[in-house]
């Protein structure tokens, strides 16, 4: 974390700009929200669509937090996983979203709810879906994300975490999931992790469970029970 800062400060310092704390201040900010929104559709409908067989049936009302612009959440309904989203991101992705939700006959099962999952109340649901998003932070704040969706969890007794992530120690993708790993840590304030890892994390925010489906492609999906 050190050296990401001290990388920030150096740019900082060459380009006489303010470089943001985090780097979302600056993605979720004018046009460029829209650029980044639609990059993260096409990467979601190419990365996510393996990964969707391997989830659950039932999944009941799903809440997809950090969830874009509704990729992934598209590909659920359209597979029959579950009976609604909930799409949960910042204001300036709605925006995105619109543009799909117009034209993609899933979205009739799919809303958008507006927030920051740090600061605002997550919307209640059966089950949490989080996709590409905790490789994007570091251990303190994917804590603090998870013992939100816990605490959710707990109020309904029921109901399950799904996480979608690139894993180290997943044979298959191991060199691309080290490069991914150093491009996460320069440009955000996260990078990714083994299965131990998120095992910790899911303990430490109250999770007394947590299983790994592997699905032979370059992310796994780790699941975390009450």
């Amino acid at each position: 974390d050190q050296g990401r800062k001290s990388i920030h400060k150096l740019e900082s310092i060459l380009t006489r700009e303010i470089i943001p704390e985090s780097p979302y201040d600056e993605i979720y900010n004018r046009d460029k929200s829209y650029s980044f929104a639609a990059a993260m559709w096409e990467l979601s409908q190419c990365t996510g669509r393996p990964l969707v067989p391997f989830l659950p049936e039932r999944l009941g009302r799903l809440v997809d937090v950090g969830g874009g612009s509704g990729a992934m959440a598209s590909m659920i309904i359209a597979a029959e996983k579950a009976t609604s989203v909930t799409v949960f991101d910042l204001p300036d992705v709605e925006v995105e979203f619109r543009k799909h939700s117009d034209n993609v006959a899933e979205f009739h099962h799919i809303k958008f709810e507006s927030g920051n999952f740090f600061k605002d109340p997550l919307p209640f649901g059966d089950n949490y879906l989080l996709s590409n998003v905790l490789s994007n932070w570091d251990d303190s704040s994917v804590a603090a994300i998870l013992g939100k969706i816990r605490e959710r969890l707990s109020a309904a007794g029921i109901g399950q975490v799904y996480i979608l992530e690139r894993l180290f120690g997943a044979k298959v993708s191991e060199y691309s999931t080290a490069v991914m790993h150093l491009n996460m840590m320069l440009h955000t304030q996260g990078g990714h992790r083994d299965i131990d890892e998120y095992k910790a994390l899911l303990t430490q925010a109250g999770f007394s469970k947590v299983e790994l489906i592997e699905t032979g492609n370059d992310r796994q999906i780790i699941v975390g029970s009450l």
